[in-house]
Order: C-alpha cells, then structure tokens, then sequence
C-alpha cells in the first residue's frame, strides 16, 4: 500500500492539482452529463469503424456545443473533449485522456493520464478523473476500442486504472437507521390503543403509512440531514409526545388534545414535502435527460 498513499483524504490537499480527484458535481448537471455521453457515443462510433482504422488516425468530432478529437497510434489513444463556448455551462470544461495501448498479451494498458481542466472564480483548475463515477464507461470502451483493433478478444487485456472495476468487491449496503425506527414505530405506536383518541390515532398511522411508501420507493433518496429528520421523529419526538401525554390527568389530556394533534399533522406535512422534493429531483433528472437527448440528436453527426 505504500504507492497508494497519495489516496489518503487526509493528504489531499496538498496534492499538486492535477494529483487531486474531481468533485463529481462538476459533471452531475445537464452540461456535464452531455460532455460524458457524448464522448461515450463518439469512441462506440469508433469501435463500431475499427476494421477500417489499422493505421494511424485522427478523428473529430463535433457539434455546436462540444468538440471531440481523437489521435489514434499503435502506441497510443489520445483523447481531447471540450465544451464550446457557445455551451451555456457553467463551469466549461476540457476533459484529456491519454490511454497506453497493450502492446501483447503480457502488457497490460493503462492510463497515462486522465485530467480535466475547468476555469472557476478566475482561475484553472486541473483534477483528475481516473476514480470519477462519470469515466468508468469510458475507460471500458477504450479497453474494448483497443482490443477491437488489435483482433483480440475482450478477455485478452485488461485496462488498470486506480479503481479496478474487476476486482473491487462492491462494498457492504449500510442499514437504513429510518427504517428500522419505521419498525419499531409501528410495533410500538401504530396499534390500536385505546389510551389514544380516535383522531391522533388516525394521524399516527398515517405517518406511518406515507413513511412506509416512501420506504418502498427504490429511487428515494434522502439526504443526510433528511435521513436524520425522519429517523429522530420516529425514535424521539412523536414517542416522547405519546408517552408524555399518556401521563397526563383525564382533564389535562382533554387540554393538550389540540396541540398533540397540531404537532403530529405538522410533522405529517414535513413528510409530505419530503415527498414533493423528492418528485422535484427525479422531473429535474428527468429535465436534463431529455435537455441532453435534445441536443444529442438535434442535427445528424459525423466524424
């Protein structure tokens, strides 16, 4: 492990930049997942032209809003990919791949250098993609180009980036707190007890019930603090409200029955904002998909 202990988060920052990973944010809007899928269509163009590209080459590819060249050599594929400045991006970027070829069955290829160069608050920055999320299709179509033109079959090479994608074993899924507290909420809360007037009773199993469907949704995704929010409801507050007015005198239940019921049905509408936002995220995804597909297809493309 002592070559890898430049990956250390703690010894980042002082990295040289083009050392330092990417932020994936910079690709995670609609203009960064163009640049992404555009590449990815532009090297399967080239897979599918291998036959008739043996010898040296140098390929483009463009439109109005993104430029795609690639240098093909026995030795090497190289890779420039840029936003135009027409592109209405934020933060324009300028994406380089320098990919060495395996020369034989014994030589692995590997990447030489994977950077992007991107301008923000005045300055240029320069980060490097190898581990990003983003670049892990495109680094198998290069593995793929590279074989397909050599004749080889897919199992012959293997492409080592900084993150094997073959070996890396998919890390273990760390449990839901939220979830098991929906558990235990029901168990406990969720019941019929007749301690418990009608109408705050309704409302209990109707957080349970919006929670449970969220629950059931399998593209929810709740941020940290969301993650949070829902599982100390369910562990502490509406537990601590329930059990303190269950101690309550007959006639001090009877003047608390108004506020209890306020507070659950507040909590009620916080869940169902959690809802709202998480539609928002997934027709905003929807947006940009359909922005990149636009654009993508807007006027025919050639090399």
């Amino acid at each position: 492990m002592a070559n890898k202990w430049f990956e250390h988060p703690w010894i980042e920052r002082f990295l040289p930049d083009h050392m330092r990973p990417v932020d994936d944010h910079i690709f995670s809007d609609s203009h960064g997942l163009f640049i992404v899928e555009e590449m990815e269509a532009a090297i399967d163009r080239v897979i599918a032209r291998a036959e008739e590209l043996r010898q040296s080459k140098r390929l483009k590819r463009e439109n109005e809003l993104f430029l795609f060249r690639m240098k093909l050599t026995a030795r090497r594929i190289r890779i420039t990919s840029s936003e135009k400045e027409r592109s209405q991006a934020a933060i324009q970027k300028t994406v380089t791949i320098d990919y060495v070829r395996s020369t034989d069955g014994h030589t692995p290829a590997f990447l030489r250098e994977a950077l992007v160069h991107y301008m923000k608050n005045g300055k240029m920055h320069a980060r490097n993609i190898e581990k990003s999320s983003y670049f892990q299709h495109i680094f198998r179509k290069l593995e793929m180009l590279d074989y397909t033109l050599q004749g080889r079959a897919p199992r012959d090479i293997q492409l080592h980036t900084a993150e094997s994608v073959q070996t890396e074993k998919a890390p273990e899924e760390t449990p839901v707190k939220w979830h098991a507290a929906l558990d235990r909420f029901y168990q406990h809360y969720v019941v019929q007890d007749a301690s418990i007037p009608p109408d705050i009773q309704q409302e209990i199993q109707q957080i349970a019930q919006e929670l449970e469907e969220l629950r059931s949704t399998s593209s929810l995704q709740f941020d940290v603090e969301e993650e949070y929010l829902v599982e100390r409801m369910l562990s502490r507050e509406i537990p601590d409200l329930i059990e303190t007015y269950r101690l309550l005198e007959p006639n001090h239940r009877h003047e608390q029955h108004d506020a209890l019921l306020q507070a659950l049905e507040a909590m009620h509408r916080r869940i169902g904002s959690l809802r709202m936002e998480q539609n928002d995220v997934h027709a905003r995804k929807m947006r940009q998909l359909l922005k990149i597909n636009e654009k993508r297809y807007r006027q025919e493309k050639k090399f």
